[in-house]
């Protein structure tokens, strides 16, 4: 398979007017390097879709429920919880005083002269306030586990560690809708995901076949056609996540390529509100259900670096703000779809000493949704990084013939960090990103 592989195609006759102005605008999102499948989302989305006001409003009435079945524990049930100690009883004081008020009312209360412990402490109090605390506990845990899941999130407390195929340079994973198994790639610069038409079918997905339009990219074959749908019981180690947008398009050119069948792309409409650790040197996925979750997997690492998770202007697509080439510095998209190093585009080239760094060394072939195209293929001579991360010169580029914009000049693809052995850690949830390096 090339090194490099362009994934870019847009709805260019969609139904809809608003969808199609606004795809008509991204020019240079039609030439993005390494792209298997550029996809735009519609604007005409409904407020009750993933992402949606629709969506606050669901959380936000989940959490008055959940916080409201606590409140409304029984004082009975309160008074048996703190009174699991003989000899230590709650006064009728206490369970009038509800739930939350027993716990603080406990945690002052005199001591009992028949169960002090060493020095004047009260052993009931202690021990109720310890059984009191650790159920309590357990509820919010369970409560939290709820939202949650009604959300569409990783349930609370529970971390997936999946193994993701790399031999193409792409994160391939298992996974099943409806318990069908797909096999599908981790793309970061997909909006929304993307799922093969046939599959689709045989899933019995529903979908908009008055919605569609035509998809163009690079290469010579006929335009497919992309459909809006929703996946919905999608599952990653037998884990269901909530329904998310995506468009059905033949993916077959895409699977003639990876040497696989290749069943769809996961991308921000699945990832929005997650939290993913890749771990390039392990060759494993984590999604995590929180960020501190990220210890275990980069405790043998020494390097750390973070930033403001950033997208570029008008997409949902992350962007590394500060790619070093020797002494210039742009702003590059952060690409898991594409299985290369670096593609700059032209406007790189004007940057201070970008262009005498590259030597030529011959055209690239690249896969394209639609077939193959041509790249010129440079080594940089001088090094690359970001953050604390650094390669040596010599380091292999392609050069897309697209001027680029001032917020991205280049396309960072899984090669980097993969050649950096870095661990990424992308919090969607709260919009940053962690790289950890040296690792052990």
């Amino acid at each position: 398979m090339p090194d490099h592989v362009a994934r870019a195609f847009r709805l260019v006759n969609h139904a809809h007017a608003p969808a199609a102005q606004f795809l008509d605008d991204a020019v240079v999102r039609d030439g993005l390097a390494d792209h298997w499948s550029r996809i735009l989302r519609p604007q005409n989305r409904q407020v009750n879709e993933n992402g949606g006001v629709g969506r606050d409003l669901k959380r936000s009435c989940c959490c008055n429920i959940a916080f409201e079945l606590i409140n409304q524990m029984t004082t009975s049930a309160i008074a048996a919880l703190v009174n699991r100690v003989p000899l230590c009883p709650v006064s009728s004081s206490d369970v009038n005083l509800g739930p939350w008020v027993v716990l603080a009312h406990r945690a002052s209360v005199r001591p009992y002269e028949k169960h002090q412990g060493p020095k004047g402490r009260n052993l009931c109090t202690d021990v109720r306030l310890s059984l009191l605390r650790f159920t309590l506990s357990q509820l919010t845990m369970a409560v939290l586990g709820i939202l949650f899941g009604l959300g569409g999130g990783t349930v609370f407390g529970q971390t997936l560690r999946v193994p993701f195929d790399f031999s193409q340079s792409e994160i391939g994973i298992e996974a099943t809708v409806n318990g069908e198994p797909l096999f599908i790639l981790l793309d970061t610069g997909v909006d929304p995901s993307t799922i093969d038409l046939h599959s689709a079918e045989a899933l019995h997905l529903k979908i908009d076949r008055n919605a569609g339009g035509q998809v163009s990219g690079f290469g010579n074959t006929e335009q497919p056609t992309a459909f809006p749908t929703t996946i919905q019981g999608f599952a990653i180690s037998g884990h269901k996540f909530g329904s998310f947008d995506a468009l059905a398009s033949d993916l077959s050119a895409v699977s003639a390529k990876y040497g696989r069948r290749v069943d769809a792309f996961i991308g921000y409409s699945f990832l929005q509100d997650k939290i993913i650790l890749i771990d390039y040197p392990g060759r494993t996925l984590y999604l995590l259900d929180r960020p501190s979750a990220a210890r275990s997997a980069s405790k043998s690492c020494r390097t750390k670096w973070s930033a403001p998770m950033q997208f570029l202007e008008g997409e949902n697509w992350p962007l590394i703000p500060q790619l070093r080439l020797d002494d210039a510095v742009i702003s590059a998209t952060l690409d898991t779809g594409s299985s290369g190093l670096i593609t700059l585009y032209n406007g790189a080239l004007d940057m201070p000493g970008v262009r005498s760094a590259l030597v030529q060394k011959g055209e690239i072939k690249s896969g394209g949704f639609q077939g193959e195209e041509k790249l010129n293929g440079y080594v940089f001579n001088k090094p690359i990084g970001f953050g604390h991360f650094e390669l040596p010169p010599g380091i292999a580029v392609t050069l897309r013939n697209v001027k680029g914009s001032s917020s991205n000049l280049a396309n960072v693809g899984n090669k980097l960090f993969a050649s950096m052995s870095l661990k990424m850690m992308l919090d969607y949830r709260h919009r940053t990103m962690t790289f950890f390096g040296d690792c052990r």
